[in-house]
C-alpha cells in the first residue's frame, strides 16, 4: 500500500514538472516563426559588398544586383556608408568614387555639402587636382563653402603644391572659411611632408593670433616636426608662447 502511495505521488510530481519546464506550444510557435523569418531575411548590401575584396572588383553592378532581388531596397544612409568605409582604405578608393558618382548619377542620394566635399577629395584621389579643380569650378556658389574649399585644400596638400594651397588658404580666410584648425593642420602637414619644420611653427603660431584654438592633431604635427629636426626645447612648448 504504502509502495503504491510513494508510486502514485511520484508520477505526479514528472507530470508537474513537465508542465513547469516545458515551453508553451504558443511560444515554442512563435520563437520558432521568429527564426524563420531571420533566415528567410535576405543579406543586406553592406554583407554583400565587404566580401568583394578585390580592388579591381566594379561594385555598381553588385549593387544594381542586389536591388534587383525581391525585398531588398537601396538605401540613401547605407550607400553614403559604404563610401566612407571604402575611402578609408586607401587601395578601395577608386571603388568609392564608382559608387559616389554612380548614386549621385542615378539620384539615390541627392547630395550634400559633406558629400561633394567628400566626392571632391576622391577625384582629386583617383584623376589629379586638375580634375579636382573642375569639379570645384562647376560647383555653384552654394555648394563652395568650407567643407568644399577644405576638399581642394586637401587635394593640394596632398600632391605638395605649396603656392596652390597658399593661395587656396589665403582665399578662405578671406571668404571667412578658415575658422577651424583642419585648414591650419593641413598647411602644417604639407610642410611637415616637405621637410620645412620651421614653417610648421609658423602657421601654428598663426592660428593662434587668428584665435583658432589647436586640437590634438595640430600638436601631433607640431611635436613630430618639431622631432624630425631635434628641437627639444620646441618640444617643450610645441604651441609656442609657453603653451
Amino acid at each position: 500500500m504504502a509502495s503504491s502511495s510513494l508510486f502514485a505521488a511520484t508520477c505526479r510530481l514528472l507530470r508537474l514538472g513537465r508542465g513547469r519546464s516545458g515551453i508553451p506550444k504558443s511560444r515554442a510557435a512563435a520563437s520558432s516563426s521568429h527564426n524563420n523569418s531571420e533566415e528567410k531575411r535576405p543579406p543586406s548590401l553592406q554583407s554583400t559588398m565587404w566580401p568583394l575584396g578585390d580592388p579591381s572588383t566594379l561594385l555598381v553592378p553588385e549593387i544594381e544586383l542586389w536591388s534587383a532581388r525581391p525585398g531588398n531596397r537601396l538605401c540613401a544612409v547605407e550607400l553614403q556608408r559604404i563610401v566612407k568605409e571604402l575611402r578609408k582604405r586607401h587601395p578601395h578608393r577608386r571603388q568609392a568614387l564608382e559608387v559616389s558618382e554612380w548614386m549621385n548619377l542615378k539620384g539615390h542620394v541627392k547630395f550634400l555639402l559633406k558629400d561633394h566635399a567628400v566626392h571632391l577629395d576622391l577625384v582629386g584621389a583617383i584623376h589629379g587636382v586638375e580634375a579636382a579643380e573642375t569639379y570645384f569650378n562647376n560647383l555653384s556658389d552654394n555648394d563652395k563653402t568650407e567643407k568644399t574649399y577644405g576638399a581642394l585644400l586637401n587635394c593640394y596638400k596632398r600632391e605638395h603644391l605649396v603656392d596652390k594651397a597658399l593661395a587656396h588658404f589665403q582665399k578662405m580666410k578671406e571668404l571667412g572659411y578658415a575658422f577651424s584648425a583642419l585648414p591650419y593642420n593641413n598647411l602644417m602637414c604639407l610642410y611637415a611632408n616637405l621637410g620645412q619644420h620651421e614653417r610648421v611653427h609658423s602657421v601654428m603660431a598663426e592660428m593662434k593670433s587668428n584665435g583658432i584654438i589647436p586640437n590634438n592633431l595640430s600638436y601631433k604635427i607640431c611635436i613630430n616636426s618639431y622631432g624630425a629636426r631635434a628641437d627639444f626645447l620646441g618640444l617643450e612648448h610645441p604651441g609656442g608662447d609657453g603653451v
